[in-house]
């Protein structure tokens, strides 16, 4: 039998092949990115990018495992319902590997806004957005009216920067389909059946069993089994009390804090805290949902008073500033001086980065840290000025200025913001750059509208396009849209009669 010889074009094939089957790279959505994405939340509805333009979205990537996430979470409820009417939309997107504690946690918190399991999409949005492990959570971002990625962060850290979008966006709409206010009241979860109760009480008693043995991979397994609303009924709570106290003790000395505890102190002195450490962070990896369970047992008298106390406060009115309930903040104005915080990205300001005549790099911004966020931000300006794209570092450098007004990192970017306004011959070339990326964004604002069937809306932004930026190429294109919107208009109402 002659024996195969393989050539080179049969090696470039099995090369190319190779290639073909790979799996595609991703890029990290970052900020000035315009992701785009499809969603289905846990009350059954679809939702899609281009159904949210027009309104300032945030979305926040969370795990009812991470306690920081529901540290944070009555923060966005409140922002959602104090909000809403000056067109902030708030999706939650959750990182659990099952749906069931997230649906308890949506109920018990009646939370207002929009909620989705990214395990249970048909394209996870986690890898894309940059969320590949437990410890990146907390993230959230901030979307522009027409989609655009305007910070990327904390939860924590976002209400100055939505203060200031607020302000810059004030036509922003809240997007008119659905109420998951109303929807997410079904999730509330109701006290337990006896059948329920009792299936609760003898898992209960299996955790208790395997953390006195310390075996903490079947306690967990068993608190993933609890039936879904055993988390919010208070005689779970008290049936599993001193079980949470034990495994809070081995919690603190896995974490290197014995010390810090008295509860912890005992636990130190046993000679088998090393196994159980090591079936501790066993029973983290292998029983997620059980995690979540223990953390929402822990939290129950947070979340009851959580409960009662928004039973009891009224919403902050829409001119009080976010997070200062009581007070009144005028932003129009940056306090560190040079240009508006807000009026920094608006047409018609004078900045001109020296993309034409070249600065050298004797210009460039310093990063000294004061704020992890601004440092980050400050490092991409400078990777922008690097690569002799100034344009893309003057915006860069103004976003600092109107999300970090008070960090070190304004006060060089206004450094050199000002240096970039002394170079008159760009400035009428990044004005124009300016005017034609805030048209296309009005433009495509306006043609998403026409394509989800809210006219008004389009017209609005062809009539917002036509008054800024007259005599343009995207005043002449807004107007031909206009037109077929009004024509369309008209054949409707003829059709009616």
């Amino acid at each position: 039998m002659k024996r195969f010889a393989p050539t080179r074009r049969h090696l470039i094939a099995v090369v190319a092949l190779i290639f073909l089957c790979a799996p595609p790279a991703f890029a990290v959505v970052e900020e000035e990115d315009k992701p785009k994405f499809r969603l289905k939340t846990i009350d059954g509805r679809s939702l899609q990018s281009n159904q949210l333009h027009g309104a300032i979205v945030i979305i926040d990537f969370w795990s009812t495992a991470s306690a920081e996430s529901m540290q944070r979470m009555p923060n966005l409820i409140r922002l959602q319902r104090d909000l809403k009417a000056r067109g902030l939309m708030i999706i939650g997107i959750s990182m659990d590997p099952e749906p069931d504690p997230v649906i308890a946690v949506a109920g018990n918190h009646t939370i207002p806004f929009a909620i989705a399991v990214d395990s249970q999409q048909a394209k996870p949005l986690g890898p894309d957005w940059g969320i590949t492990k437990p410890e990146h959570l907390p993230l959230a971002f901030l979307l522009s009216p027409d989609g655009e990625v305007l910070w990327r962060g904390d939860p924590a850290e976002i209400e100055d920067t939505l203060a200031s979008v607020l302000e810059h966006f004030p036509d922003a709409r809240y997007p008119d389909f659905g109420e998951s206010d109303k929807v997410n009241k079904k999730f509330q979860t109701q006290p337990l059946t006896e059948p329920q109760l009792a299936e609760a009480n003898k898992l209960l008693t299996t955790v208790r069993n395997a953390v006195q043995k310390g075996d903490y991979v079947t306690a967990f397994g068993a608190l993933a089994k609890l039936p879904v609303g055993a988390t919010d009924d208070e005689r779970v709570v008290r049936m599993v009390k001193p079980t949470l106290f034990m495994i809070g003790q081995i919690e603190d000395a896995t974490r290197s804090r014995t010390t810090a505890h008295a509860k912890a102190r005992t636990l130190a002195a046993d000679p088998r805290l090393p196994e159980k450490k090591k079936s501790y962070q066993a029973a983290l990896k292998a029983h997620p949902k059980g995690v979540a369970n223990y953390r929402l047992l822990v939290d129950y008298e947070k979340r009851v008073k959580a409960r009662k106390k928004r039973a009891t406060t009224k919403p902050a009115s829409a001119t009080t500033q976010p997070g200062r309930r009581g007070k009144s903040k005028d932003r129009s104005k940056n306090p560190k001086g040079g240009p508006p915080a807000a009026g920094a990205l608006k047409v018609g300001h004078a900045t001109s980065p020296p993309g034409a005549t070249g600065r050298p790099n004797d210009m460039f911004v310093d990063a000294a840290a004061s704020d992890p966020a601004a440092a980050r931000s400050m490092k991409s300006a400078n990777r922008a000025i690097e690569r002799g794209k100034h344009m893309e570092a003057y915006r860069r450098l103004a976003r600092i200025v109107l999300r970090f007004p008070d960090a070190a990192e304004a006060d060089l970017a206004r450094r050199k913001i000002a240096e970039y306004d002394a170079d008159v011959e760009f400035a009428k070339k990044y004005r124009d750059a300016e005017i034609e990326r805030q048209a296309k964004s009005l433009l495509s604002m306006a043609r998403n509208y026409q394509a989800n069937d809210r006219g008004e809306f389009a017209r609005g932004e062809c009539k917002k396009l036509i008054e800024q930026f007259p005599g343009t190429k995207w005043a002449t294109e807004a107007q031909t849209l206009l037109n077929k919107l009004d024509s369309k208009k008209s054949e409707d109402s003829a059709d009616s009669d």
